[in-house]
């Protein structure tokens, strides 16, 4: 079989690749995020688990043949057995389920007290070991018999592995340590050396050593007998992957600074992998020990030759996205590209039409009001109107220049588009060129409709605003901003207009043309911005590569960082829920829109049982985990648990015992009934 990729994501698709980095299946199916994936020993199959609660087995080509339902938390770890017929899950819920091939359940294994936070099948598969945030591992047969508990740690155990021969088992912990256990249970080393949690570990290929990564910034290589024989310095974050080599000679390692680390045995840096643009998750070499693969936070894979050079990026499109709409049902999005194309896909990923008749880049397009139509702006100084069939309806001629900007009216009986060569032209559905709209000195960049369809406003490279209704006559000229106008909206209720220029600020006014609020905070120049459809906040994006969320006010409320290059264009969903974000580094993006607090409660809920928020160290660290209580909108119960957890991490990792009788007593004033640890 061809090398396959395979990788999952918060977006809730599993994706295939080939070795090149061609695309060749999105998985559909989960409806939360991706949060566990594996292949079978044969690569015939791929299981994946999600924050949905299920289990999915699909085969090779990307059909779903099982899902597996079960869990009633996350599921949080999972793996095959060496002979691909059972699967092994671990889950939030605190329990491990056992499956066959066929998907169905053979045995649930009840025994941890908190979440499983890893698993693996010993190497003949007769043998399965768990560890959990309930500080111990648990040895399980084949038949979910519970043979052996393992206690020595003192707090969550966050990684596992058995050797090779499957004689011995390595857990890591929060509280910084490794032990190495025999598989009747009996501890046989404590190994002692990082300063912080261990993230992770792997077996050498012929067992007689052992890397491990830790939120100390180091790797640390241990022979089988528990000596420490190097510590790896480079990182400059915590270590969350790692990898040996098929022939044991490599160790590859990835970390929160976003890089990837090459290192021989004897601890030499070989090379430093540059290119993500988020921390270093997940990684693997290829069997022939060739290959590294790379997953990461910035929703990229990423393929690299053995002497470090990048050789893929896996993303879907290949030309820079200039233009993108949702369908006001949310169902849809349309995207326009420097390729000279439209592409329209479903709200899953999944591509539905090519749009081929532009002859230069599209730049700007829109849907009809009532979806059924979509109309682009090119650089070929035409407009276009498609319907969502991809067939094209009519060619709007009469611009002498690139189209650069263009609206549907509320009603959907009109169109309006704006210029390099100056004017705005108002058209009907049927094409025909209704008015010419003078006045503005120099290129129109931007303009759009009143919801009620009786104005519009237009925005230049004269740096004006300018308000006209739908005869074409000019009401009234806004004065402010410095530069070229690039981007501008009405409110939904029509009592506001927001614009965005090349000043590097947004401006709100009223309809009257007063200026209301300068809104700064990008420091490159506003390429596209929308209201939200209740009308409570803005969004805007920027060459800086970043989006921005405001409220009507003018508050900042949330800088959106993950784009890599100029954000050229994004809208908001009807709904208000989601933001879609396109940019030059060639990535459509879909984001949680909303308030501000959604997005914390989301991050916040995320790291409700991570060390870094529960044993907070740091005055940051400490301050964000306040912040989590204060507004994350976590029920008292929630809040009271997570004090007990802060609690028992002062008491049993610090010996603070005053601290953390202060966290139980604010615990149960929140919940009376919350059990607070002997």
């Amino acid at each position: 079989m061809a090398s396959i990729l395979v990788s999952g994501s918060g977006d809730k698709t599993l994706r295939l690749w080939d070795i090149n980095g061609k695309l060749l299946h999105t998985l559909n199916g989960h409806t939360e995020s991706v949060s566990a994936l594996a292949f079978s020993p044969d690569g015939k199959y791929i299981v994946s688990g999600s924050g949905d609660k299920t289990l999915r087995l699909w085969d090779i080509n990307g059909k779903l043949l099982h899902t597996l339902n079960g869990h009633t938390e996350s599921v949080s770890a999972l793996a095959f057995s060496p002979d691909g017929k059972y699967i092994v899950s671990g889950s939030g819920d605190k329990t491990l389920r056992l499956w066959d091939i066929n998907g169905k359940l053979l045995h649930t294994l009840n025994g941890h007290t908190e979440s499983v936070s890893a698993l693996a099948f010993s190497p003949d598969g007769k043998y399965i070991v768990s560890g959990s945030y309930d500080k111990t591992l648990r040895l399980w047969d084949i038949n979910g018999k519970l043979l052996h508990t393992l206690n020595g740690h003192t707090a969550s155990v966050l990684a596992l592995a058995f050797s090779p021969d499957g004689k011995y088992i390595v857990s890591g912990s929060v509280d910084h340590t490794l032990k190495l256990w025999d598989t009747n249970g009996r501890l046989l080393y404590t190994l002692n050396g990082h300063t912080e949690s261990v993230f992770a570990l792997a077996f050498s290929p012929d067992g007689k050593y052992i890397v491990s990564g830790s939120g100390d910034n180091t790797l640390r290589l241990w022979d089988i007998n528990g000596k420490l024989l190097h510590t790896l310095n480079g990182h400059t974050e915590s270590v969350f992957a790692l990898a040996f080599s098929p022939d044991g000679k490599y160790i590859v390692s990835g970390s929160y600074d976003k890089t990837l680390r090459l290192w021989d045995i004897n601890g030499k840096l070989l090379h430093t992998l540059n290119g993500h643009t988020e921390l270093v998750r997940v990684l693997a070499f290829s069997p022939d020990g060739k290959y590294i693969v790379s997953g990461s936070y910035d929703k990229t894979l990423r393929l690299w030759d053995i002497n470090g050079k990048l050789l893929h990026t896996l993303n879907g499109h290949t030309e820079s996205v200039f233009a993108l709409a949702f369908s006001p049902d949310g169902k849809y999005i349309v995207s326009g590209s420097t390729d000279r194309t439209l592409r329209l896909w479903d709200i899953n990923g999944k591509l539905l039409h090519t749009l081929n008749g532009h002859t230069q880049l599209v730049r700007v397009l829109a849907f009809s009001p009532d979806g059924k139509y979509i109309v682009s702006g090119s650089v070929d100084h035409t407009l276009k109107l498609w319907d969502t069939d991809g067939k094209l309806l009519h060619t709007l001629n009469g611009h002498t220049e690139s189209v650069f900007a263009l609206a549907f009216s509320p009603d959907g009986k009109y169109i309006v588009s704006g210029s390099y060569d100056k004017t705005l032209r108002l058209w009907d559905i049927n094409g025909k060129l209704l008015h010419t709209l003078n006045g503005h000195t120099e290129s129109v960049s931007a303009l759009a409709f009143s919801p009620d369809g009786k104005y519009i406003v237009s925005g230049s490279g004269d740096n004006t605003l300018k308000l006209w209704d739908t005869n074409g006559k000019l009401l009234h000229t806004l004065n402010g901003h410095t530069e070229s106008v690039f981007a501008l909206a009405f409110s939904p209720d029509g009592k506001y207009i927001v614009s965005g220029s090349t000043d590097r600020t947004l401006k709100l006014w009223d309809t009257n043309g007063k200026l209301l609020h300068t809104l700064n905070g990008h420091t490159q120049l506003i390429s596209a911005l929308a209201f939200s459809p209740d009308g409570k906040y803005i969004v805007s994006s920027s060459a800086d590569s970043t989006l921005r969320l405001w409220d009507i006010n003018g508050k900042l409320l949330h800088t959106f960082n993950g784009h890599t290059s100029f954000v050229l264009a994004l809208a908001f969903s009807p709904d208000g829920k989601y933001i879609v974000s396109g940019s030059d580094d060639s990535t459509l993006r879909l984001w949680l829109g909303g308030n501000w607090q959604d997005w914390l409660k989301i991050g916040c809920d995320r790291l409700y049982n991570h060390p870094a928020l529960v044993h907070a160290k740091t005055e940051e660290a400490k301050g964000a985990a306040q912040t989590c209580l204060n507004y994350a909108n976590w029920s008292n119960t929630k809040k009271a648990q997570f004090l007990v957890n802060q609690g028992q991490a002062l008491s049993q990792l610090d010996r603070d015992i005053k601290g953390a009788n202060a966290k139980f007593n604010q615990a149960r004033k929140l919940d009376p009934s919350v059990t607070i640890p002997r």
